[in-house]
């Protein structure tokens, strides 16, 4: 099979298969087109015909600014793996960084209580409210969004999506008055105590003298929150002393800090009165301790425009963050009347852009709605230069006029924010774009993207374009290259396609007798009974099997001509030539349908009035079409809203999915057994990352619950419960209270919340041994979870539950942990580097890929004795290696796997360049140089330890080493 996936891949072109969809033009080694996968108007995708592959550029210039954990960072400095902030307010891995040329249109962006403008190309995608026009000024949105505020969480959920659906719009295509959205974040991690020494980073000499011992186990409270909001107002810092900088006037200010760093450290600090003379006047408070000032300055940052909140203390709970952000308020802020206003408002200016954006996280998480006001950079009269300074506004007593929020049903809470400037103009250079893991989102300064950044190769396009599994991708592109896929056939019965034919034939069978003769009248009745109409019978195709032994077979065998063993083989019947009967008799009819919707088993329900020793269910035996492990019933009438809601629900019957389905739950699958399989797994990733499990609430199926986990764990998809209330399934509580099986849904809990709750109201925790029941029950599904963030998480939430210190519950976690052997994960190269050494790289590498083999032979001859540093230096190892003229699909298709993706990419770079054999080689050998500094630097620092150790023997290894190196160096010339 995989023989024949290669060879449909090289009999069909995949610029012919794309341009079904998209219409390209040809621009230089590449086809250019407007993306399939998210609307716009100026081309970012792009499909190279040599290597068979597509991808989805763009959208943002050099230098805007996106938030990552702790602060922000340039677009074009964010690597592959770095954390950045998605657009529900998560940190979320950056799967792969894009930048491409432009040319064209950017639109400039500013929203209301944002002065910062933010530019993109047209094309970007912007998560925005949508609706009927004219209610898209803030004044009439505002009246209908505070209306249905004041409705049930269900009807205001179902207006605001009906009435004003969050929707990807190009940047392009936004209106003046539109809201954008800024996520709250409302989680909280909280910390009883910090451990500050583990920011001293400064190693004293030797033989100096060592500052005094303190107290470096911190609570986090009242002091420590005010002398760090202190800190990071007024504070400055030097290798021995920390500082605060006051006014004359603030000698009580002065006292108090000096009170709090003796109560917190024992540390006396001292004051210190400007005189006349000096250049500054004011206090100056002095805390002697060269390890604090260390700490402050890693903690808080050094510097007025470098000062920041320890990410740490952003999900503290809203109580200490008040404390930190009145702390700063006080040391450099102000309090006036507002113009035209009686109420108070507040201000803090900093010139620290990402002090000020964090500033504006915390008032939102306490309720407030600040505006963020930026002064550029001047010169006044006096000939004082002033810095670009961010100033936060806010008022606790007036109301904003711009205090909507948007509340999602997965929880997420939105600022909306309309947009007040939209600029566009021409912009010609690079661009960049980034993809995140999971929801896809981030956010480049005030208001929330969405990223494409598709890629791969013809099958991937089809199946994401027409929503084929690969089978299907498969036989659709082996139709067209004209290849007969090879099937094969098992020993003792007919093909697959037999098998197919033989279920396809019976389906209908089963549903004539239940929908069209009068045997089937009395299963008519009594799924009627149970809420199943017409409608739902016909989408699911649902039959009926007579109660006689062989109406089946008498239909198949003797009027439709198959051989009995096909049917034996089918599962379809049992018994020999001389006796056949049927597998299914007296039952209502469910086919089971495979990913690509064909009919390959069934599942029969006994009616009520059957006899009570008849098994409840029967289903098709294994077979060489159906595998049980791999089957989800309902997924085909499920699968579209599946991916437009990004969850799915699971049961476990298929009356339980048929009526949930029924109930507006149409996203809801049944999985067949009493567990998630890996396949399943599989399946059902693709289509979405979040998972609800609502399985039967009696014991085994609660213990389903617990085996799916395991297998959804592997994957870290986000898993979520229903507590399953008033009813003993699904099934029963959809039927009969459809509303509040939606409401149960909805408020679906976090997988392990689930089990905490279970547990404590099984065991309670009023007693020691309730305690170390839960603990015991909680603790073995904790120590499965491989994430160990996501496992520290909810170890310290089960301490706080059960009212324990974190550390035991770690200690329990820890001992089952160390039972079994922990996986390790070899990374070729885990990217350190700056964005511009990536890019380098990756030019050198794909001018390389499109050089002459004589330019390579003399590039070759350079370089003898260059060290293979990284996958960049394994690549150039590759390429000057290959000696003839290089088939580039066939050289990147024989890469390793670590490799080949930096080689496309390099490629497509690469197909950009037009430089001479001169600058390539001149490149090259300046690529060359920083790898041997970079080694140089390497050898170094290992020499210092080699001498520190006395290890003659390694001290001359790596001398003779360093020489080589220099040697080498000295002999990069261009010729």
């Amino acid at each position: 099979m995989d023989n024949q996936v290669e060879e449909i891949k090289k009999k069909i072109n995949i610029v012919d298969i794309v341009s079904e969809h998209v219409v390209l033009k040809k621009k230089g080694k590449n086809f250019v087109g407007l993306c399939p996968f998210h609307g716009e108007k100026t081309a970012s995708f792009m499909v190279n015909e040599e290597l068979q592959i597509y991808k989805c550029f763009g959208c943002f210039p050099a230098g805007q600014a996106v938030l990552v954990p702790g602060g922000i960072k340039a677009i074009e400095e964010v690597r592959k793996d770095d954390l950045v902030i998605s657009g529900t307010g998560k940190k979320r891995r950056v799967l792969r960084t894009f930048r491409r040329s432009y040319r064209g249109l950017v639109v400039g962006l500013t929203t209301r209580m944002f002065a910062e403008e933010v530019v993109m190309t047209v094309d970007h995608k912007v998560l925005a409210v949508v609706g009927a026009p004219y209610t898209m000024s803030y004044k009439n949105l505002s009246k209908r969004v505070r209306e249905y505020q004041h409705k049930t969480t269900s009807d205001y959920h179902n207006l605001m999506e009906k009435y004003f659906p969050i929707k990807k719009v190009s940047a392009g295509e936004l209106k003046r008055g539109q809201c954008l959205l800024y996520p709250i974040n409302d989680e909280v991690l909280d910390s009883e105590r910090l451990d500050i020494a583990k920011y001293i980073t400064r190693v004293l000499p030797p033989h100096g003298r060592k500052p005094k011992e303190i107290n470096y186990e911190v609570r986090l409270e009242d002091d420590f929150l005010k002398l760090a909001g202190y800190y990071i107002a007024e504070g400055s810092n030097n290798r021995a002393y920390v500082r605060f900088s006051l006014g004359s006037h603030e000698r009580a200010f002065a006292n108090e800090i000096i009170e709090i760093t003796r109560r917190l450290f024992g540390l006396n600090g001292k004051i210190h009165s400007r005189n006349v003379s000096e250049k500054k006047s004011g206090l100056e408070i002095s805390v002697c301790h060269s390890f604090l000032a260390n700490i402050f300055e890693e903690l808080f940052g050094k510097g007025a425009d470098n000062k920041r909140i320890p990410e740490a203390f952003m999900r503290l709970p809203v109580e200490k963050q008040k404390i930190l952000v009145e702390a700063i308020k006080k040391g450099d802020g102000t309090t006036y009347l507002g113009s035209k206003s009686r109420n108070k408002h507040n201000a803090i200016t900093t010139i620290s852009q990402t002090l000020a954006m964090q500033l504006r996280d915390l008032l939102l998480r306490m309720g407030d709605f600040p505006s963020l006001q930026v002064e550029k950079e001047k010169v006044d009269k006096k000939g004082i230069s002033h810095r670009m300074a961010y100033t936060v506004v806010w008022s606790e007593e007036a109301t904003s006029r711009y205090n909507l929020v948007y509340k999602t049903r997965e929880g997420y809470r939105y600022w909306m924010l309309p947009v007040r400037k939209i600029k566009e103009e021409v912009f010609q250079g690079e661009v960049f774009n980034l993809m995140i893991e999971e929801d896809h989102t981030y956010i480049p300064r005030g208001f929330v993207v969405g990223n494409c950044g598709a890629g791969g190769d013809v099958y991937k396009f089809l199946m994401e374009t027409e929503g084929l599994d690969f089978p299907e991708a498969l036989e659709k592109l082996a139709d067209k290259a004209g290849v007969k896929l090879v099937k094969r056939v098992s020993e003792g019965h007919d093909s697959k396609r037999e098998l197919i034919e033989v279920h396809d034939l019976a389906a209908e069978y089963y549903h004539y007798l239940l929908t069209k003769h009068p045997a089937g009248g009395t299963a008519r009745q009594y799924l009627g009974e149970r809420g199943i109409k017409e409608k739902l019978i016909e989408t699911f195709s649902l039959g009926y099997a007579l109660p006689e032994w062989d109406g089946l077979v008498e239909y198949l065998v003797n009027k439709k001509g198959y051989r009995p063993e096909v049917l034996t083989a089918a599962g379809l019947a049992v018994g020999n030539e001389k006796r056949l009967y049927d597998r299914f008799r007296g039952r209502i009819m469910f086919p089971l349908l495979d990913i690509s919707g064909r009919v390959v088993g069934f599942s029969g329900r006994i009616l009520p009035a059957a006899k009570e020793d008849e098994a409840k269910y029967i289903n098709s035996p294994e077979t060489e079409i159906y595998h049980k492990s791999k089957m989800l019933f309902g997924l085909t009438a499920a699968r579209a809203e599946i991916k437009k809601k990004n969850r799915v629900v699971l049961v476990e019957g298929e009356l339980d999915m048929i009526s949930s389905f029924a109930a507006g739950v149409s996203e809801t699958v049944a999985i067949k057994g009493s567990a998630l399989t890996t396949e399943m797994i599989g399946t059902l990733s693709r289509l979405t990352n979040t998972f609800i499990l609502a399985l039967d609430a009696d014991a085994a199926g609660e213990a389903a619950m617990k085996r799916s986990i395991e297998e959804a764990e592997k994957l870290e998809l986000s898993i979520k419960m229903v507590e399953i209330i008033g009813g003993k399934d699904p099934d029963e509580i959809a039927r009969n209270k459809p509303h509040e099986w939606v409401e149960m849904v909805e408020r679906a809990a976090p997988v392990y919340e689930f089990f905490f709750n279970k547990a404590v109201g099984k065991w309670g925790t009023d007693s020691v041994e309730g305690v170390a029941k839960v603990v015991r029950e909680v603790v073995p599904y904790l120590a499965k979870v491989e994430n160990g963030v996501i496992r520290e998480v909810w170890a310290r939430k089960l301490a706080e539950k059960v009212g324990v210190d974190k550390a035991r519950v770690w200690e329990e976690i820890e001992k089952i942990r160390s039972g079994r052997r922990e996986k390790k994960v070899e990374i070729s190269e885990k990217p350190s580097e700056s964005m511009a050494k990536y890019r380098f790289d990756l030019q050198v590498v794909g001018l390389l890929l499109f050089s002459a083999e004589e330019l390579r032979e003399k590039i070759k001859k350079e370089l003898v004795g260059l060290p293979i540093v990284g996958a960049a230096g394994k690549l150039v190892e590759t390429i000057l290696e290959s000696g003839e003229a290089l088939k580039t699909e066939q050289f990147i298709a024989a890469l390793p796997q670590e490799l080949r993706s930096l080689a496309e990419e390099a490629y497509l770079i690469g197909s950009e360049g037009e430089d001479g054999d001169k600058d390539v080689k001149r490149l090259v050998l300046e690529w060359a140089r920083r790898v041997i500094r970079g080694e140089r630097n390497r050898l170094t620092e290992l020499i210092k330890k080699g001498e520190e150790a006395g290890d003659e023997a390694l001290l001359a290894n790596l001398s003779e080493k360093l020489v080589k190196l220099n040697t080498l160096e000295k002999k990069l010339v261009i010729s």
